[in-house]
């Protein structure tokens, strides 16, 4: 198995095998796995299961049948993969004989950084009941601490809840010996746009209700009369199960997002002009990501359906292993609502498909989500790639990537199956080194899937208005192709945002994540206009049409930035010479 050196994440800052149908059917997952017995995307590596390929999926009923400490979940029906847990290697190799088998790898671990915990604890220094709280000592006896999840129950084991829901959490001290020496402190970072409470709490309980999507993380800070400290901390992701509706929602933020919006990425690659030629119609682009708000109006009339799926009635209608995808799928959370709760998707989404962010604004997004705020793993984004392959996608949108000496084979079995079934995937270079935040050479650091060689890979850099090459653009004269528009921390590129509040939200990022939809809907203009063409001759186009850049030269393949115009209009004067 190939060593992984993890660090995966989105690209971006913020400034401020085929079966019948009937077999499908009749496999639904619900069928093949106990309730009991159905296990969760991982998030962190100590959760992490065993991928298996299998050649008949009624193979892990009688596995399970046969082992009630396992849990499994479903990977991609469609080729009888699962992810098997709580079961050693060999008894998996040897019972259910697999065809492929690795070990999943989480790309976002679930952590509260260093920099969190210390922004939170001095919001606790500042507290200004000074009779509670003191400074903590160094080189004191600590008190013992633990977090107790009251409800919900499952909380600290999926990391996942409704907003609205309630949290109750106590410190350990509360349930044993009450020890009137010992004081519990809580502090909360809470998402953007949360009107939660931002004071420390002095109590021995926590209570609330998170009232926006994104990620929560809280400490508990435990102090005994010595000064001694201890602190532990959880974090979870609130999130919405909202399905999918045609009908227009309330636009209330319009106004205020295009003020003084230039549309930077419209203007630079002259894809306003390139639009009387070509608007991406008929092309259907998947957005592998944190998710996407399809109820924006900005982005609901982009959303592709899979016409052959009822929403919402529990069953597979289409037999194509996924129950209810009618506007996508969730493979981070294995349910049929893809909606965005961290933003950067829906973001994506925008600077493909939003008539006043998007390079291409007639396409059809599917939208497909692999991780959150919180967690992502190979094993989901593999699936993903599957189904977007699968089920009609023409280009792959993937604004994020992993450092690692070699890519995980399920990552390059995912795009080399992409590669066979000629649909083109555009990846984002990365932003540079994840301490630092400077550009890296990926032919040094390699960064996948940006850096695999398969021809239908479509490696993305950043420039902006002022610097031809971002400072924190990845670069590589081999594996990087081209530069798009991907913003800086002057000028960061507005598109849409997640819902914050009931509110449909615009916000500025920058990153090579920004710079790659970019790419991805001009991809889908040439594709709009010539439909046989394959991932290597759209990239080739886009490649020999560019403009070039003399402080590209060296950096990547082609030397340029990207030109819309230029590349569709090579295409409509060979159509018309035909």
């Amino acid at each position: 198995m190939k060593t992984l050196v993890v660090h995966f994440r989105k690209f971006y800052t913020v400034s401020l095998g085929v079966l019948s149908l009937s077999l499908l059917t009749n496999c639904a997952p619900n069928n093949l796995i106990p309730e009991n017995q159905r296990g969760l995307a991982p998030v962190d590596d100590s959760q992490s299961g065993w991928f298996v390929k299998l050649d008949s999926s009624e193979k892990i009923s009688n596995f399970l049948e046969n082992h009630p400490e396992a849990k499994a979940r479903v990977v991609y029906l469609p080729n009888h993969s699962f992810e098997v847990f709580n079961v050693s290697e060999n008894e998996i190799r040897s019972q259910l004989q697999p065809q492929l088998m690795f070990r999943n790898k989480v790309f976002k671990p679930n952590k509260i950084s260093q920099l969190k915990i210390d922004r939170l604890l001095r919001k606790m220094d500042q507290h200004d009941d000074k009779r509670t709280l003191s400074p903590c000592l160094p080189n004191t006896d600590a008190p013992e601490a633990k977090i107790i999840v009251e409800s919900p129950s499952d909380l600290d084991s999926n990391f996942l809840t409704e907003t609205q829901s309630e949290i109750s959490l106590a410190s350990e001290t509360s349930l044993v010996a009450q020890d009137s020496d010992l004081i519990s402190a809580w502090a909360i970072e809470t998402p953007e746009g949360s009107n939660l409470s931002a004071e420390v709490v002095i109590d021995r309980h926590l209570s609330f209700s998170p009232d926006v999507t994104g990620r929560y993380d809280v400490l508990l800070l435990v102090q005994n009369k010595n000064g001694g400290c201890n602190i532990k901390s959880l974090s979870f992701t609130a999130t919405k199960n909202r399905p999918y509706s045609p009908a227009p929602h309330t636009q209330r933020r319009l106004a205020y997002a295009l003020q003084n919006n230039n549309a930077f990425q419209l203007e630079d690659t002259k894809a306003y002009q390139a639009r009387r030629y070509a608007n991406g119609e008929n092309v259907v682009v998947a957005v592998i990501d944190t998710g996407v708000n399809y109820l924006h109006p900005k982005l609901q009339k982009n959303i592709y359906i899979n016409e052959k799926e009822i929403p919402n009635n529990q069953i597979d209608d289409d037999g194509n292993g996924f129950v209810d995808d009618y506007a996508g799928y969730d493979f981070a959370n294995s349910d049929p609502y893809p909606y965005d709760d961290d933003g950067h998707g829906s973001h994506v989404s925008g600077l493909i498909a939003s008539e006043q962010f998007g390079t291409a604004p007639q396409i059809k997004l599917m939208p497909l989500k692999a991780m959150g705020p919180l967690k992502g793993d190979i094993v989901s984004l593999y699936s993903a790639i599957l189904y977007a392959v699968d089920n009609g996608a023409d280009i792959i949108n993937l604004s994020l990537g992993q450092y690692a000496r070699q890519a995980h084979p399920l990552m390059e079995y995912a795009v080399d199956y992409a590669d066979s079934h000629n649909v083109l995937v555009v990846a984002a270079a990365g932003n540079g080194n994840p301490s630092t935040g400077l550009s890296l050479n990926i032919e040094n650091t390699p960064m996948f899937p940006a850096a695999l060689p398969n021809d239908n890979i479509l490696s993305v850099a950043a420039h902006s208005k002022t610097s031809p090459l971002t400072s924190y653009s990845n670069y590589g004269p081999i594996s990087v192709d081209l530069s798009a528009p991907g913003g800086d921390q002057a000028n960061p590129l507005l598109s849409t945002y997640k819902e914050v509040r009931s509110i449909e939200q615009y916000k500025r990022l920058q990153g090579t994540s920004m710079a790659t939809p970019v790419v991805s809907g001009i991809a889908a203009l040439v594709k709009s206009l010539r439909s046989d063409l394959s991932p290597r001759e759209i990239k080739n186009i886009l490649l020999s049409t560019g403009d070039l850049v003399e402080e590209l030269q060296g950096k990547t393949l082609s030397g340029k930035k990207i030109n819309a115009l230029s590349a569709v209009q090579l295409l409509e004067s060979n159509l018309a010479q035909r």
